[in-house]
């Protein structure tokens, strides 16, 4: 591989499109590697399908951003496939691509630099990213070559890990050796909180069984994380039984070890999170909705995401007036915590079920207000707003 020497802020002229969007080129991917090679740039590839919205919303209002444009623009040479067609077919297949969106960073010969999955809501982190795959030191292959030089360095570490594990490269087996030089102590440090929080995904590792063993050392944030770990497995095993009712006991005995024998912290809000997904799975939302009445408070009063979620749910789901008014308080709260737009049309909605349409209306217009000043069109907000203007 050609030493990447790609400037950062390269100071060519720019055509009129290239200030408002990124300008993706119409050409093969042959043709793009022969680009880069003459330019000395990498390649930008935006890898979409058609049926992918976050792929839609991305390309609307992320690569319209001047200053995401001007970046891309400058630095790369800008391609798009749809991974579901013609040369794109390959291509996935040749990137082992099996979620959307997904960015490549490419070399002049097509060596993959960095990668992206997801459409990150803030044009910074597009930024971040490209700045990543032109600084050599941050790129997969110089990653790769000096990993075990530099295997006891945490911050060198966890750089490798979260990449190759983007990008579908991370050997079986590394985490747990990486982890093995270190004491229990040295593993809650800071230096190693966020390998473990982006690796460690199953109860049965032996990092898992260790940080169990030791749960009152941990912090709050590692205490969730092996919960988080258990419920998901369990929710796996939900997943098994809605395919296949025969795989209910199993489910049970399993559900029965985590809580009782595996997962070494407080059960209360493990047990509710599963009861609340096993309603989920099928389809009983009044015992959803019953299962929410207490714990939502008790569990989640100070996470805005989380009360949010559940009074959307109840929303959607429930008739029921009870609910619904537990639920609008639980919509405010998640305001007070954090005024997003989409947390503002939430509760704007459940001012209206519970017959409140004039604040409703107040809120829906701020929740639209909100959304467009960050470059939402937000038209379903406007819809809704439209619907209540006509009532009134």
């Amino acid at each position: 591989m050609r030493k990447l020497l790609f400037p950062l802020l390269a100071l060519c002229a720019l055509g009129p499109l290239a200030a408002q969007e990124i300008a993706f080129k119409d050409i093969s991917f042959a043709e793009a590697k022969e680009r880069a090679a003459e330019a000395n740039k990498p390649i930008f590839m935006d890898c979409y399908t058609t049926w992918c919205g976050p792929c839609k919303w991305m390309a609307a209002n992320m690569f319209t951003l001047p200053e995401v444009a001007k970046f891309y623009n400058e630095n790369f040479v800008c391609v798009s496939f749809d991974m579901e067609k013609g040369e794109g077919k390959e291509l996935a297949q040749q990137y082992q691509i099996r979620a959307y969106p997904t960015l490549l960073y490419l070399d002049e010969e097509g060596t993959l630099l960095q990668i992206q999955r997801g459409a990150p809501q803030v044009g910074q982190a597009y930024i971040d990213k490209g700045q990543m795959a032109l600084n050599e030191e941050q790129t997969i292959p110089y990653l790769t070559a000096h990993r075990e030089e530099h295997f006891d360095d945490p911050a060198f570490m966890e750089n490798y890990f979260l990449t190759l594990n983007d990008a579908g490269q991370l050997e079986e087996g590394l985490f747990g050796r990486y982890m093995e030089q270190f004491s229990v102590e040295e593993w809650i440090e800071e230096k190693n909180k966020n390998i473990i929080l982006n690796l460690l995904r199953a109860h049965e590792h032996p990092v898992y069984q260790k940080l169990a063993n030791n749960y009152q050392q941990l912090t709050p944030r590692l205490q969730k994380h092996l919960e988080d770990v258990a419920y998901y497995a369990l929710v796996r095993e939900m997943y098994k039984v809605k395919k296949d009712s025969n795989a209910l006991p199993a489910y049970q005995k399993e559900k029965k070890r985590l809580l009782t024998e595996v997962f070494p912290g407080p059960k209360d809000r493990l047990r509710f999170r599963l009861k609340l997904r096993e309603a989920e799975m099928t389809s009983d939302w009044e015992a959803y909705a019953v299962a929410c009445m207490g714990p939502v408070k008790r569990f989640y009063w100070d996470e805005a995401r989380q009360l949010n979620s559940y009074a959307w749910t109840l929303y959607e789901e429930i008739e029921d007036p009870q609910y619904l008014k537990r639920a609008l308080k639980w919509a405010k709260r998640a305001v007070e915590l954090n005024p997003k737009h989409a947390y503002l049309d939430t509760y704007a909605r459940l001012l209206y079920e519970t017959g409140a349409p004039e604040k409703a209306l107040q809120w829906g217009r701020k929740a639209l207000e909100k959304a467009q000043a960050n470059g939402n069109d937000g038209k379903d907000y406007q819809s809704f707003i439209a619907e209540i203007e006509k009532e009134l």
